[in-house]
């Protein structure tokens, strides 16, 4: 209970005040997350009715359901206890559920990691990374970047999208009568401390990314008969490489 106080107390001295709209630093009542959906979220109001308009397609969360975590503050080291989240990967914001039914949200700069758990018991790890630093880039945009692999080589993905309004109106619109979030995910590849690289689940951008590696790629591939068709393929390869 203690530990849920001095989050609300945190979350409030921050500026997470009900009432305010989205995208700012707010909280938000249970009832708004589930609304949450039938909203632009750029503009925090509902559409006005036309008889053309198909709705939303997709969504801003990574899940759709609430999941059990628990996140690092900015700030400060160790994690809380879990509590329930989600998070927007339209805005990079988490959204929390206290125990006590209390419910709201942190913006990237005030979550230093995040800790999904799952059902084989193995969290997801994602950490708060400006995006310059990743992307090589000067952006001081921070995202959630999710941490596939932490070794030599170093895999994030980046879990993100992007929301597109529906095009309709007007003489020249291509005639999308919906709204959609659509993926816009990457991975991004690092080797001993070197600049980050994004890289797609290909055997020839694999090698293009390590062009030192290029035969123990192919032989790695070929004798573990990886289809790279997955970002666990990936892990798999890149922990061989390691083992050379």
């Amino acid at each position: 209970m203690k530990t849920q106080l001095l989050l609300l107390i945190m979350v409030l001295g921050s500026g997470l005040l009900p009432g305010q709209n989205r995208p700012t630093n707010t909280s938000y009542t249970e009832q708004d997350l589930q609304d949450l959906s039938n909203l632009n979220p750029g503009s925090g109001a509902v559409r006005s009715i036309d008889t053309r308009y198909e709705g939303v397609k997709g969504s801003p969360f990574l899940n759709e359901d609430w999941q059990k975590g628990t996140f690092e503050l900015a700030g400060k080291t160790g994690y809380g206890e879990e509590v329930l989240v989600k998070l927007d990967l339209a805005d990079q914001i988490l959204y929390f559920r206290l125990n006590n039914g209390f419910t709201g949200t942190l913006p990237t700069n005030k979550v230093r990691s995040l800790q999904l758990m799952t059902d084989s018991g193995s969290p997801r790890l994602f950490r708060v990374f400006p995006e310059g630093r990743i992307e090589g880039s000067n952006s001081p945009k921070l995202r959630f970047y999710e941490v596939l692999l932490d070794d030599q080589f170093v895999l994030l993905r980046l879990p993100a999208k992007e929301f597109r309004q529906a095009d309709y109106q007007g003489a020249y619109s291509s005639n999308k009568r919906y709204d959609e979030f659509i993926d816009q995910s990457s991975l991004w590849l690092q080797e001993n401390g070197q600049a980050f690289q994004k890289v797609k689940l290909k055997k020839k951008a694999i090698e293009k990314a390590l062009p030192d590696h290029s035969q123990e790629i192919q032989r790695i591939i070929k004798a573990e008969k990886l289809g790279l068709s997955d970002e666990a393929d990936l892990v798999r390869l890149l922990r061989a490489l390691s083992d050379q």
